[in-house]
C-alpha cells in the first residue's frame, strides 16, 4: 500500500500543497512587472509576471530589513 497521494494531472497543483498570496495591482504596475519579467526570466523560459513579482519582493525584503536592522527570523 503506497503512502503516496494520487498524482495530479500535469499542470494541476493541489491547493493545500502550496501557500498563496493575491494581490491587485494596477495596469501601470502590472506593465512594469512584465517589462522587467522580460529582462530577469532565464533564457528559454517563458517570462513570467510570478517571477518577476517574487525579485520585487525578495530585493524590497532585503532593503526593508537592511534600512530598519531585522532579518530573517
Amino acid at each position: 500500500m503506497s503512502t503516496l497521494p494520487a498524482r495530479l494531472p500535469r499542470g494541476q497543483r493541489s491547493a493545500t500543497s502550496v501557500d498563496h498570496v493575491s494581490a491587485r495591482l494596477d495596469a501601470a504596475t502590472t506593465a512594469r512587472l512584465d517589462a522587467l519579467a522580460l529582462l530577469i526570466t532565464p533564457i528559454g523560459t517563458k517570462p513570467s509576471r510570478s517571477i518577476a513579482l517574487r525579485a520585487c519582493i525578495f530585493t524590497g525584503l532585503d532593503a526593508l530589513e537592511a534600512l530598519h536592522g531585522t532579518g530573517a527570523r
